[in-house]
Protein backbone atom coordinates (compact mmCIF):
# COMPACT_ATOMS: atom_id res chain seq x y z
CA UNK A 1 0.00 0.00 0.00
CA UNK A 2 2.66 2.73 1.16
CA UNK A 3 4.91 1.45 -2.04
CA UNK A 4 1.89 2.51 -4.37
CA UNK A 5 1.19 5.52 -2.56
CA UNK A 6 4.72 6.14 -2.31
CA UNK A 7 5.05 5.51 -6.33
CA UNK A 8 1.89 7.69 -6.93
CA UNK A 9 3.82 10.16 -5.82
CA UNK A 10 6.93 9.96 -7.40
CA UNK A 11 4.97 9.44 -10.61
CA UNK A 12 3.39 13.27 -9.65
CA UNK A 13 6.36 14.48 -8.81
CA UNK A 14 7.92 13.34 -12.18
CA UNK A 15 4.83 14.98 -14.04
CA UNK A 16 5.01 18.29 -12.49
CA UNK A 17 9.04 18.46 -12.95
CA UNK A 18 8.26 17.54 -16.57
CA UNK A 19 5.94 20.43 -16.41
CA UNK A 20 8.27 22.92 -15.16
CA UNK A 21 11.00 21.72 -17.34
CA UNK A 22 8.84 22.17 -20.66
CA UNK A 23 7.47 25.32 -19.27
CA UNK A 24 11.26 26.57 -18.40
CA UNK A 25 12.47 25.30 -21.94
CA UNK A 26 9.08 27.36 -23.71
CA UNK A 27 10.10 30.53 -21.81
CA UNK A 28 13.51 30.35 -22.86
CA UNK A 29 12.86 30.02 -26.43
CA UNK A 30 10.46 32.62 -26.57
CA UNK A 31 12.81 34.75 -24.95
CA UNK A 32 15.28 33.91 -27.41
CA UNK A 33 13.42 34.34 -30.57
CA UNK A 34 12.61 38.09 -29.31
CA UNK A 35 16.05 38.90 -28.26
CA UNK A 36 17.52 37.65 -31.58
CA UNK A 37 15.16 39.72 -33.63
CA UNK A 38 16.29 41.86 -35.78
CA UNK A 39 14.76 44.73 -33.77
CA UNK A 40 16.13 43.46 -30.36
CA UNK A 41 19.65 43.16 -32.08
CA UNK A 42 19.22 46.96 -33.38
CA UNK A 43 18.11 48.14 -29.83
CA UNK A 44 20.76 46.32 -28.42
CA UNK A 45 23.48 48.20 -30.49
CA UNK A 46 22.18 51.64 -29.61
CA UNK A 47 21.74 50.85 -26.10
CA UNK A 48 25.45 49.90 -26.03
CA UNK A 49 26.79 52.76 -27.82
CA UNK A 50 24.32 54.72 -25.61
CA UNK A 51 25.60 53.77 -22.46
CA UNK A 52 29.61 54.30 -23.54
CA UNK A 53 28.21 58.08 -24.57
CA UNK A 54 26.70 58.50 -21.19
CA UNK A 55 29.51 57.12 -19.71
CA UNK A 56 32.24 59.98 -21.20
CA UNK A 57 30.40 62.38 -19.59
CA UNK A 58 30.36 61.07 -16.18
CA UNK A 59 31.60 64.14 -13.82
CA UNK A 60 31.99 64.72 -10.07
CA UNK A 61 28.67 66.36 -9.29
CA UNK A 62 30.89 69.05 -6.69
CA UNK A 63 33.28 69.63 -9.22
CA UNK A 64 29.74 71.45 -11.30
CA UNK A 65 29.40 74.25 -8.66
CA UNK A 66 33.10 75.00 -9.00
CA UNK A 67 34.96 77.90 -11.11
CA UNK A 68 37.06 75.54 -13.63
CA UNK A 69 40.77 76.96 -14.61
CA UNK A 70 42.79 75.18 -17.58
CA UNK A 71 46.21 76.53 -18.36
CA UNK A 72 48.22 75.14 -21.59
CA UNK A 73 51.77 75.22 -23.33
CA UNK A 74 51.59 74.71 -26.58
CA UNK A 75 54.63 73.86 -28.71
CA UNK A 76 54.61 72.85 -33.13
CA UNK A 77 56.96 70.82 -34.62
CA UNK A 78 56.22 70.40 -37.78
CA UNK A 79 57.91 69.14 -41.27
CA UNK A 80 56.01 69.48 -44.86
CA UNK A 81 58.02 68.38 -48.00
CA UNK A 82 58.67 72.01 -49.57
CA UNK A 83 57.48 69.85 -52.64
CA UNK A 84 53.95 70.02 -51.27
CA UNK A 85 53.68 73.52 -50.00
CA UNK A 86 56.29 75.51 -52.02
CA UNK A 87 59.44 77.62 -50.63
CA UNK A 88 57.75 80.25 -49.02
CA UNK A 89 54.89 77.79 -47.15
CA UNK A 90 58.30 76.23 -45.96
CA UNK A 91 59.62 79.48 -44.25
CA UNK A 92 55.84 80.03 -43.03
CA UNK A 93 55.91 76.23 -41.00
CA UNK A 94 59.70 77.14 -39.73
CA UNK A 95 58.33 80.44 -38.55
CA UNK A 96 55.80 78.59 -37.04
CA UNK A 97 57.74 76.20 -35.55
CA UNK A 98 59.49 79.42 -33.43
CA UNK A 99 56.02 80.19 -31.81
CA UNK A 100 55.13 79.38 -28.09
CA UNK A 101 51.48 79.67 -26.71
CA UNK A 102 50.51 79.83 -23.41
CA UNK A 103 46.37 79.74 -22.55
CA UNK A 104 44.90 80.25 -19.61
CA UNK A 105 40.75 79.54 -20.12
CA UNK A 106 38.75 79.89 -17.30
CA UNK A 107 35.09 80.62 -16.35
CA UNK A 108 32.61 80.30 -13.45
CA UNK A 109 29.11 79.56 -15.25
CA UNK A 110 27.24 80.50 -12.01
CA UNK A 111 28.41 84.02 -12.16
CA UNK A 112 28.76 84.26 -15.49
CA UNK A 113 32.16 85.31 -15.82
CA UNK A 114 34.93 84.35 -18.03
CA UNK A 115 38.66 84.97 -18.93
CA UNK A 116 40.81 83.99 -21.87
CA UNK A 117 44.80 84.52 -21.91
CA UNK A 118 46.84 84.22 -24.26
CA UNK A 119 50.82 84.87 -24.10
CA UNK A 120 52.86 84.11 -27.41
CA UNK A 121 56.36 83.31 -27.67
CA UNK A 122 58.44 83.62 -30.60
CA UNK A 123 62.29 82.25 -30.38
CA UNK A 124 61.75 81.72 -27.25
CA UNK A 125 61.48 85.35 -26.64
CA UNK A 126 58.04 87.34 -25.52
CA UNK A 127 56.07 88.29 -28.40
CA UNK A 128 52.67 89.55 -27.39
CA UNK A 129 50.48 89.13 -24.56
CA UNK A 130 46.53 89.88 -24.20
CA UNK A 131 43.55 89.09 -22.16
CA UNK A 132 39.77 88.77 -22.49
CA UNK A 133 37.75 89.15 -19.32
CA UNK A 134 34.10 88.73 -19.47
CA UNK A 135 31.74 89.94 -16.42
CA UNK A 136 28.02 89.21 -16.47
CA UNK A 137 26.99 92.04 -19.23
CA UNK A 138 30.63 93.69 -20.19
CA UNK A 139 34.18 92.03 -21.34
CA UNK A 140 37.30 93.73 -20.89
CA UNK A 141 40.07 93.38 -22.84
CA UNK A 142 43.44 94.02 -21.60
CA UNK A 143 46.91 95.09 -23.90
CA UNK A 144 49.86 93.83 -21.85
CA UNK A 145 52.75 95.67 -22.13
CA UNK A 146 50.93 98.32 -25.05
CA UNK A 147 48.24 99.90 -22.86
CA UNK A 148 47.35 100.88 -19.14
CA UNK A 149 43.51 100.93 -19.19
CA UNK A 150 40.92 97.68 -19.57
CA UNK A 151 39.09 98.41 -22.58
CA UNK A 152 35.99 98.22 -22.14
CA UNK A 153 33.25 96.35 -24.34
CA UNK A 154 29.60 95.24 -24.27
CA UNK A 155 29.22 91.87 -24.93
CA UNK A 156 26.60 89.00 -23.26
CA UNK A 157 28.94 86.90 -21.55
CA UNK A 158 26.26 83.73 -20.52
CA UNK A 159 25.78 83.78 -24.62
CA UNK A 160 29.61 83.07 -24.98
CA UNK A 161 29.78 81.06 -21.99
CA UNK A 162 26.60 78.91 -23.27
CA UNK A 163 25.11 79.87 -19.73
CA UNK A 164 21.32 80.42 -19.89
CA UNK A 165 20.16 83.11 -17.61
CA UNK A 166 16.69 81.93 -17.45
CA UNK A 167 17.59 78.09 -16.38
CA UNK A 168 19.85 75.59 -14.99
CA UNK A 169 20.86 72.70 -17.02
CA UNK A 170 20.30 69.76 -14.09
CA UNK A 171 22.62 67.33 -15.00
CA UNK A 172 19.87 64.65 -14.24
CA UNK A 173 17.59 66.22 -17.19
CA UNK A 174 19.89 66.55 -19.50
CA UNK A 175 20.13 62.57 -18.83
CA UNK A 176 16.59 62.20 -18.78
CA UNK A 177 16.53 64.34 -22.47
CA UNK A 178 18.51 62.03 -23.91
CA UNK A 179 17.36 58.78 -22.71
CA UNK A 180 13.99 59.70 -23.57
CA UNK A 181 15.19 60.70 -27.26
CA UNK A 182 16.65 57.24 -27.45
CA UNK A 183 13.92 55.80 -26.25
CA UNK A 184 11.14 57.16 -28.08
CA UNK A 185 13.00 57.09 -31.21
CA UNK A 186 13.31 53.07 -30.76
CA UNK A 187 9.59 52.46 -30.03
CA UNK A 188 9.52 54.84 -33.13
CA UNK A 189 10.24 51.92 -35.42
CA UNK A 190 8.58 48.90 -36.12
CA UNK A 191 9.67 45.63 -36.41
CA UNK A 192 8.72 45.05 -40.15
CA UNK A 193 10.93 47.97 -41.15
CA UNK A 194 14.20 45.62 -40.48
CA UNK A 195 15.37 43.30 -42.60
CA UNK A 196 17.78 40.68 -41.63
CA UNK A 197 21.15 38.79 -43.54
CA UNK A 198 24.41 37.62 -43.84
CA UNK A 199 27.84 39.11 -44.98
CA UNK A 200 31.01 37.90 -45.09
CA UNK A 201 33.60 40.76 -43.11
CA UNK A 202 37.24 41.09 -42.15
CA UNK A 203 36.99 41.00 -38.71
CA UNK A 204 40.65 41.09 -36.97
CA UNK A 205 42.48 39.82 -40.05
CA UNK A 206 39.80 36.77 -40.13
CA UNK A 207 36.84 36.82 -42.82
CA UNK A 208 33.98 36.88 -40.41
CA UNK A 209 30.45 35.55 -41.15
CA UNK A 210 28.07 38.41 -39.64
CA UNK A 211 24.51 38.66 -39.27
CA UNK A 212 23.24 42.94 -40.67
CA UNK A 213 20.01 44.32 -39.55
CA UNK A 214 19.29 47.05 -41.39
CA UNK A 215 17.11 49.76 -41.59
CA UNK A 216 15.49 51.33 -44.39
CA UNK A 217 14.12 54.74 -44.59
CA UNK A 218 12.33 56.50 -47.83
CA UNK A 219 11.11 60.06 -47.56
CA UNK A 220 7.69 58.56 -46.40
CA UNK A 221 9.04 56.58 -43.51
CA UNK A 222 11.05 59.18 -42.04
CA UNK A 223 8.09 61.51 -42.15
CA UNK A 224 6.28 58.95 -40.03
CA UNK A 225 8.68 58.12 -37.89
CA UNK A 226 8.89 62.26 -37.36
CA UNK A 227 5.57 62.13 -36.60
CA UNK A 228 5.43 59.32 -34.27
CA UNK A 229 8.56 60.18 -32.28
CA UNK A 230 6.64 63.72 -31.76
CA UNK A 231 3.54 62.38 -30.80
CA UNK A 232 5.63 60.24 -28.10
CA UNK A 233 7.82 62.92 -26.27
CA UNK A 234 4.03 64.74 -26.64
CA UNK A 235 3.17 62.58 -23.74
CA UNK A 236 6.49 62.28 -21.67
CA UNK A 237 4.95 64.87 -18.78
CA UNK A 238 8.99 65.06 -17.53
CA UNK A 239 10.47 65.73 -20.92
CA UNK A 240 8.04 68.55 -21.44
CA UNK A 241 8.60 70.11 -18.54
CA UNK A 242 12.08 69.83 -18.65
CA UNK A 243 11.91 71.66 -22.18
CA UNK A 244 9.86 74.08 -21.55
CA UNK A 245 11.84 74.98 -18.71
CA UNK A 246 15.37 74.93 -20.80
CA UNK A 247 13.13 76.90 -23.95
CA UNK A 248 11.99 79.18 -21.41
CA UNK A 249 8.54 78.50 -22.47
CA UNK A 250 5.30 77.38 -20.80
CA UNK A 251 4.58 73.92 -21.20
CA UNK A 252 1.28 74.32 -23.01
CA UNK A 253 2.95 77.13 -26.03
CA UNK A 254 5.32 73.79 -26.67
CA UNK A 255 2.64 70.71 -26.76
CA UNK A 256 1.07 73.01 -28.87
CA UNK A 257 4.30 74.04 -30.99
CA UNK A 258 4.81 69.84 -30.81
CA UNK A 259 1.05 69.14 -31.83
CA UNK A 260 1.79 71.76 -34.98
CA UNK A 261 4.81 70.30 -36.08
CA UNK A 262 2.74 67.48 -35.98
CA UNK A 263 -0.45 68.63 -38.28
CA UNK A 264 2.67 70.08 -40.42
CA UNK A 265 4.09 66.77 -41.02
CA UNK A 266 0.55 65.22 -41.82
CA UNK A 267 0.26 67.47 -44.43
CA UNK A 268 3.13 65.97 -46.47
CA UNK A 269 1.87 64.22 -49.61
CA UNK A 270 3.14 62.21 -52.67
CA UNK A 271 6.53 61.19 -50.37
CA UNK A 272 8.57 58.95 -52.04
CA UNK A 273 8.61 55.53 -50.59
CA UNK A 274 11.72 54.07 -52.11
CA UNK A 275 14.23 53.94 -49.72
CA UNK A 276 17.14 56.39 -49.78
CA UNK A 277 19.13 55.81 -46.39
CA UNK A 278 20.00 52.74 -44.83
CA UNK A 279 21.24 52.06 -40.97
CA UNK A 280 22.94 48.44 -40.26
CA UNK A 281 23.74 47.11 -37.29
CA UNK A 282 26.28 44.29 -37.55
CA UNK A 283 25.98 41.38 -35.15
CA UNK A 284 28.21 38.51 -33.92
CA UNK A 285 25.39 35.80 -33.01
CA UNK A 286 23.35 38.06 -31.12
CA UNK A 287 26.29 40.65 -29.71
CA UNK A 288 26.67 43.69 -31.92
CA UNK A 289 29.84 44.55 -33.04
CA UNK A 290 29.45 47.42 -35.91
CA UNK A 291 27.40 49.81 -37.55
CA UNK A 292 27.21 50.81 -41.28
CA UNK A 293 25.07 53.66 -43.05
CA UNK A 294 24.55 53.97 -46.58
CA UNK A 295 23.33 56.26 -48.91
CA UNK A 296 23.30 56.83 -53.12
CA UNK A 297 26.73 55.87 -53.52
CA UNK A 298 28.31 56.03 -50.56
CA UNK A 299 28.39 53.38 -48.02
CA UNK A 300 30.66 54.27 -43.80
CA UNK A 301 30.88 50.97 -42.06
CA UNK A 302 32.69 50.62 -38.64
CA UNK A 303 33.35 47.11 -37.36
CA UNK A 304 34.86 46.14 -33.61
CA UNK A 305 38.05 44.01 -34.34
CA UNK A 306 38.45 43.70 -30.35
CA UNK A 307 38.01 46.29 -27.56
CA UNK A 308 40.42 48.44 -28.31
CA UNK A 309 40.26 48.40 -32.08
CA UNK A 310 37.88 48.96 -35.08
CA UNK A 311 38.32 48.82 -38.65
CA UNK A 312 36.27 52.33 -40.56
CA UNK A 313 35.58 51.71 -44.03
CA UNK A 314 34.78 53.91 -46.69
CA UNK A 315 33.41 53.19 -50.27
CA UNK A 316 32.50 55.01 -52.82
CA UNK A 317 31.51 53.18 -56.20
CA UNK A 318 34.02 50.58 -56.76
CA UNK A 319 37.07 52.27 -54.32
CA UNK A 320 36.84 50.89 -50.62
CA UNK A 321 39.19 52.37 -47.97
CA UNK A 322 39.55 50.83 -44.54
CA UNK A 323 40.67 53.07 -41.92
CA UNK A 324 42.38 51.04 -38.44
CA UNK A 325 41.19 53.11 -35.49
CA UNK A 326 43.16 51.68 -32.18
CA UNK A 327 43.36 52.46 -28.72
CA UNK A 328 46.62 51.73 -26.78
CA UNK A 329 46.60 52.33 -22.75
CA UNK A 330 50.37 51.82 -21.08
CA UNK A 331 50.73 53.09 -17.38
CA UNK A 332 49.34 56.84 -17.29
CA UNK A 333 49.12 57.20 -20.98
CA UNK A 334 46.51 56.63 -23.43
CA UNK A 335 46.33 56.75 -27.51
CA UNK A 336 44.01 57.12 -30.08
CA UNK A 337 44.97 56.22 -33.29
CA UNK A 338 43.57 56.21 -36.83
CA UNK A 339 46.08 54.74 -39.88
CA UNK A 340 45.09 53.89 -43.19
CA UNK A 341 47.00 51.72 -46.33
CA UNK A 342 46.05 52.59 -49.15
CA UNK A 343 47.43 51.57 -52.79
CA UNK A 344 51.28 52.78 -51.24
CA UNK A 345 49.93 55.88 -49.32
CA UNK A 346 50.62 55.31 -45.73
CA UNK A 347 49.10 58.08 -42.64
CA UNK A 348 48.28 57.82 -39.80
CA UNK A 349 46.65 60.65 -37.17
CA UNK A 350 47.30 60.13 -33.38
CA UNK A 351 46.62 61.77 -30.01
CA UNK A 352 48.07 60.58 -26.95
CA UNK A 353 47.06 62.04 -23.39
CA UNK A 354 49.72 61.66 -20.51
CA UNK A 355 48.03 62.42 -16.63
CA UNK A 356 51.34 63.76 -15.40
CA UNK A 357 49.10 64.65 -12.19
CA UNK A 358 45.83 62.97 -11.22
CA UNK A 359 42.80 64.50 -12.36
CA UNK A 360 45.05 67.68 -12.97
CA UNK A 361 48.00 67.24 -15.32
CA UNK A 362 48.08 66.39 -18.64
CA UNK A 363 50.58 66.36 -21.63
CA UNK A 364 48.86 65.54 -24.93
CA UNK A 365 50.65 64.54 -28.29
CA UNK A 366 48.77 65.33 -31.44
CA UNK A 367 50.74 64.13 -34.31
CA UNK A 368 50.27 63.31 -38.02
CA UNK A 369 52.03 61.34 -40.45
CA UNK A 370 52.21 61.05 -44.17
CA UNK A 371 55.37 58.75 -45.90
CA UNK A 372 57.58 60.61 -45.34
CA UNK A 373 56.37 63.91 -46.68
CA UNK A 374 54.09 64.91 -43.75
CA UNK A 375 55.48 65.07 -40.05
CA UNK A 376 53.12 67.27 -37.77
CA UNK A 377 53.53 67.15 -33.96
CA UNK A 378 51.75 69.56 -31.47
CA UNK A 379 52.36 69.21 -27.64
CA UNK A 380 49.82 70.57 -25.17
CA UNK A 381 50.74 70.73 -21.48
CA UNK A 382 47.42 70.74 -19.94
CA UNK A 383 46.95 71.96 -16.18
CA UNK A 384 43.25 72.00 -14.78
CA UNK A 385 42.08 73.47 -11.88
CA UNK A 386 38.78 73.78 -9.50
CA UNK A 387 38.21 76.90 -7.67
CA UNK A 388 36.03 78.48 -5.65
CA UNK A 389 35.84 81.82 -7.92
CA UNK A 390 38.12 82.93 -10.28
CA UNK A 391 40.88 85.59 -9.59
CA UNK A 392 39.31 88.88 -11.71
CA UNK A 393 40.66 92.39 -11.94
CA UNK A 394 39.02 95.15 -10.28
CA UNK A 395 38.67 97.08 -13.53
CA UNK A 396 39.21 100.69 -12.49
CA UNK A 397 41.11 101.84 -14.68
CA UNK A 398 38.58 101.45 -17.98
CA UNK A 399 38.02 102.89 -21.30
CA UNK A 400 35.24 102.15 -23.35
CA UNK A 401 36.29 100.97 -26.72
CA UNK A 402 34.38 103.71 -28.91
CA UNK A 403 36.29 106.37 -26.85
CA UNK A 404 40.25 105.26 -27.28
CA UNK A 405 41.21 108.97 -28.09
CA UNK A 406 44.31 109.36 -31.06
CA UNK A 407 46.44 109.65 -28.54
CA UNK A 408 45.71 106.06 -26.82
CA UNK A 409 46.11 104.64 -30.33
CA UNK A 410 49.32 106.46 -30.81
CA UNK A 411 50.54 105.37 -27.75
CA UNK A 412 49.70 101.65 -28.17
CA UNK A 413 51.42 101.77 -31.77
CA UNK A 414 54.46 103.38 -30.40
CA UNK A 415 55.01 100.74 -27.81
CA UNK A 416 54.19 97.80 -30.60
CA UNK A 417 57.04 99.56 -32.82
CA UNK A 418 59.25 99.20 -29.62
CA UNK A 419 59.01 95.63 -29.24
CA UNK A 420 62.04 93.82 -31.04
CA UNK A 421 60.00 90.54 -31.14
CA UNK A 422 57.49 92.01 -32.76
CA UNK A 423 59.30 93.92 -35.24
CA UNK A 424 61.50 90.57 -35.70
CA UNK A 425 58.33 88.28 -36.44
CA UNK A 426 56.94 90.82 -39.04
CA UNK A 427 59.79 90.98 -40.83
CA UNK A 428 60.34 87.46 -41.26
CA UNK A 429 56.87 86.91 -42.27
CA UNK A 430 57.45 90.02 -44.33
CA UNK A 431 60.05 88.31 -46.42
CA UNK A 432 57.83 85.59 -47.77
Amino acid sequence: MEKNVVAKSNKKLIAILLVAIIAVVGVYFVFLKKNSSPKSIFTKAINKEYEKFMDAFEVDEKKLDKAVVVDQKIDFDIDIDKSIIGADGKKMIDELNKLGLSVTTAFDSKKSEGIFDLAATYDKKDLIALALYLTENKGYVELKNLFDKYIEVDMDSSELLNVSSTASFDKKDAKYLVKSVKDNLLDSLEEKQFKKSTEKIDVNGKETKLSKITLGLSEKDANQLAIKFIKNVKEDKKFIKIMAKQLDMKESDLKEMLNQSVKSLEENKDLSTEDILFISVYAKGNNPIGFGLEAEDAEFRIIEDNKNKSTLTVKSGEVEIPFVIEKVEKGNTTEYKVSVDFQGLKASISLKSEEIKKDKEYKLTFTIKAMDMIDVKITDEVEVEFKDKLDMPEFKNTVKAENISEEDSNKIMAKLSENETIMEFVKALGSM
